[in-house]
């Protein structure tokens, strides 16, 4: 776990939001598939990777994008910031 993390950190930050967003979105995609997935227990295993797996790649997606305008907007701060000469 710590090996992730210390990944996570050095990566550039539009991946970085990508893939925290998309853990982030599975496991609660895993959840949620296992609650409703509860009503019918012989398909349980599947609503879970259904779940993780839908919300995942919506989380990953959003992540990105998320990812790209915080880029910007990082880039944008800093070239208002320089000094002019």
């Amino acid at each position: 776990m710590r090996s992730f993390a210390r990944e996570l950190a050095g990566m550039p930050l539009i991946p970085r939001f990508a893939v925290a967003a998309t853990v982030l979105g599975s496991v609660v995609g895993a959840i949620a598939g296992v609650l409703l997935g509860l009503d019918h227990p012989s398909t349980v295993w599947f609503a879970l990777f259904e779940g993780a797996f839908l919300v995942g790649v919506a989380a990953s997606l959003l992540g990105l994008l998320a990812g790209l305008i915080a880029y910007v907007l990082v880039t944008v701060w800093r070239h208002a910031r320089r000094p002019t000469t």
